[in-house]
């Protein structure tokens, strides 16, 4: 299963354009790429390659993983990503994981800088973005660009140049 996913079909991949404010996700990020400090830098690059963003900050959900298996989810907030799962380097799960995916409810600004969470977002639109993000983590379940379009869901890919 994650060997399918790093090597992202174009179902995964796009080309697809989102107008507006988008959710961002993150999938099977390698936990060994990370130097991890109160403060770490969670680079991940949006599809269109531009500069790396800093996700530490992302408010949302995360899920930790060991091999294909998924071991833990939980909350990043108020704190954000990146200290919620540098928690995780220390606490009864240390040495349980070694990938984690995220899905943000943080805006992305077109400067590459993390706004505040999307509000007035309708109801039907959060779930179209999170049974999008479900299904890119599921085996077998495609997703085609147009249903992620749809669901304003942007894959970021990690960018190991910390």
């Amino acid at each position: 299963m994650i060997q399918d996913l790093k090597s992202q079909s174009n179902l995964v991949k796009g080309p697809w354009h989102v107008e507006g404010h988008s959710f961002a996700c993150g999938l099977y990020w390698k936990r060994g790429e990370i130097e991890w400090t109160p403060t770490p830098k969670i680079l991940g690059r949006p599809p269109s390659g531009t500069k790396p963003i800093d996700m530490a900050r992302q408010q949302g959900r995360y899920f930790l993983f060991r091999g294909g298996t998924l071991i833990h989810i939980g909350t990043a907030a108020p704190e954000g990503l990146g200290k919620c799962l540098y928690h995780h380097t220390m606490d009864d799960l240390r040495s349980d994981w070694d990938h984690f995916s995220w899905f943000g409810f943080s805006q992305v600004n077109p400067d590459g800088t993390l706004g505040t969470q999307l509000k007035g977002v309708s109801f039907e639109r959060f779930l179209s973005a999170m049974v999008a993000m479900m299904a890119l983590t599921s085996e077998g379940c495609e997703f085609s660009s147009m249903d992620l379009a749809a669901a304003k869901l942007v894959q970021y890919k990690q960018d190991c140049s910390n």
